[in-house]
């Protein structure tokens, strides 16, 4: 094949990242009880532990289907493999998407992508904990969290 028939590794990522997306954001919604069409505007709600937990879940079942589309070797390991690279990398897959769509889509606001239709900042962060099934170390959870949020999140968006 020729090189202009060739998609680099960046078209290839954009146009299955895409794919990737519509399928995280209509499984969230579903989640939630949300029927609509994927390209139509839909409410940003605050994100909560029980959220978090399911839409990782989507995400996690989400890139085994999206890593082999862009890095088709990935095919070839064994499930012991794969399952080592998807657990080690999807939390850092996590916070560049969420950081890299509250930067392109919601540029001026004070919170960031918790999951991919819900938000979290300082704060929410209250509204995470009220449905975390073990409430006894909610207070220094939530403590914690909002240092990683300043800490973290709002010295990324500084750079």
């Amino acid at each position: 094949t020729s090189m202009a028939a060739t998609k680099s590794i960046i078209e290839t990522f954009q146009t299955h990242y895409r794919t990737f997306s519509i399928m995280r954001r209509t499984a969230e919604l579903q989640m939630r009880g949300v029927h609509m069409n994927p390209f139509e505007e839909y409410e940003i709600v605050p994100c909560t532990h029980q959220i978090m937990n399911e839409a990782t879940r989507i995400m996690i079942r989400g890139l085994f289907d999206f890593v082999p589309l862009v890095f088709p070797e990935f095919k070839d390991f064994s499930i012991a493999d794969k399952w080592l690279l998807i657990r080690n990398y999807q939390k850092s897959f996590h916070i560049l998407d969420a950081h890299m769509r509250t930067e392109r889509r919601r540029p001026e606001v004070s919170w960031y992508f918790g999951t991919y239709t819900t938000s979290i900042s300082v704060d929410t962060v209250d509204i995470y904990f009220s449905d975390c099934p073990d409430q006894k170390n909610v207070t220094e959870a939530a403590r914690t969290l909002r240092l990683c949020i300043q800490e973290n999140c709002d010295k990324t968006k500084e750079q």
